[in-house]
């Protein structure tokens, strides 16, 4: 009885989720794409930010990356984004979009050379990120500031995004968005195994006092 209850704690206790962990200062850019996505903010909708970072780079030759932590760990924004940017190589032509869901906040960080002028970059994130950022539409502010960088280098006037909110604070309780369902048993099981462990550690020690 016991060697199967710890075969069966051995399989689930590697399955069981960790405790949430903050936000890595700076954080290393997924290297497979655009896109760094540490709190599953996207869900769905992360092909439409792709298409909008795709159409920003092939019209304008500007390339934005987005990423989407749970905090700053602590920094302010603007720090968080522009060290980010230094640790990632980021060049003149780059444009790094941070989100810090948990308190919903955001930051720009755009090289002196990016060829945008602050009034502009003020305008994109007026307009066309903090309204998305602020009613927690993750996918609308990348989108927004995709296409409000295209706008302002176009000479257009900058378009707020139409707003469809997420998730208010994915990853928050520190597991993977959408998986409760496999958390819940995963954790019941293991909480199965301890009480059995202690129940045959109890049983064990009776019979070698009724041996005496």
């Amino acid at each position: 009885m016991a060697g199967a209850l710890l075969a069966l704690c051995a399989l689930l206790l590697p399955l069981l989720p960790a405790a949430p962990s903050r936000a890595d200062t700076p954080l290393d850019l997924d290297a497979g794409g655009r896109i760094t996505d540490t709190v599953g903010a996207l869900g769905q909708r992360r092909a439409q930010v792709i298409t909008a970072i795709e159409r920003l780079r092939t019209t304008q030759r500007v390339q934005l990356y987005v990423t989407y932590v749970r905090d700053f760990s602590g920094r302010s924004g603007r720090a968080w984004a522009d060290a980010t940017a230094d640790r990632n190589g980021l060049g003149e032509r780059d444009v790094l979009l941070a989100v810090a869901t948990h308190g919903r906040q955001y930051a720009v960080s755009a090289d002196k050379l990016s060829g945008f002028r602050a009034d502009q970059l003020k305008a994109v994130a007026t307009t066309a990120i903090a309204p998305a950022v602020a009613q927690h539409d993750w996918a609308g502010a990348a989108i927004g500031a995709a296409d409000g960088y295209g706008a302002v280098l176009r000479g257009e006037p900058v378009r707020p995004p139409a707003i469809s909110p997420g998730n208010p604070d994915p990853g928050g309780e520190g597991l993977v968005p959408g998986h409760r369902r496999v958390w819940a048993p995963v954790a019941m099981g293991g909480g199965l195994c301890v009480l059995g462990l202690y129940l045959c550690a109890r049983r064990a020690s009776r019979r070698r006092r009724a041996a005496q």
